[in-house]
């Protein structure tokens, strides 16, 4: 018997989620409960890649330990490290990107880059000078 077979089922869970990623683990469960459901059913599974990035933010409203670091595993987030301070988590941040993760950092309550988007009126484009008059002409009446 092997190392794995031997492991209880949660040990088992978590070397399968180091090796495979959440999302491909929880994805093999279906497909062999579907399969243990239906026997026709064939089991054809393959894992998809495992995109691994970090954001990192500061939470205004706490004065002190405010920093902390997400880990986005396939669009899913979960908490990576927390209470931190700045030069902490910026040096924690420069350990992943040296790794090769990316990180970005995420601002809340920042000016928008879009700014001119948020209104309506900026990128609206403008419309032809017989538009204009036809509009206004068109109560019109002889």
């Amino acid at each position: 018997m092997s190392h794995f077979e031997e492991a209880d089922e949660a040990t088992q869970r978590r070397w399968m989620q180091n090796l495979l990623g959440r999302d491909n683990v929880e994805r093999l469960e279906k497909q062999t409960e579907r399969q243990k459901a239906a026997r026709q059913i064939k089991l054809n599974f393959r894992p998809k890649p495992v995109i691994v990035s970090y954001e990192f933010y500061r939470i205004p409203d706490m004065t002190h330990l405010n920093w902390r670091i997400n880990r986005l595993e396939n669009g899913r987030c979960e908490l990576f490290k927390h209470h931190l301070d700045e030069s902490e988590c910026r040096a924690e941040v420069k350990n992943l990107r040296a790794k090769g993760f990316t990180c970005r950092e995420l601002t809340f309550g920042a000016q928008s880059r879009y700014a001119n988007r948020a209104d309506g009126k900026g990128n609206a484009r403008q419309r032809p000078a017989k538009t204009e008059i036809m509009d206004r002409l068109k109560d019109f009446k002889i």
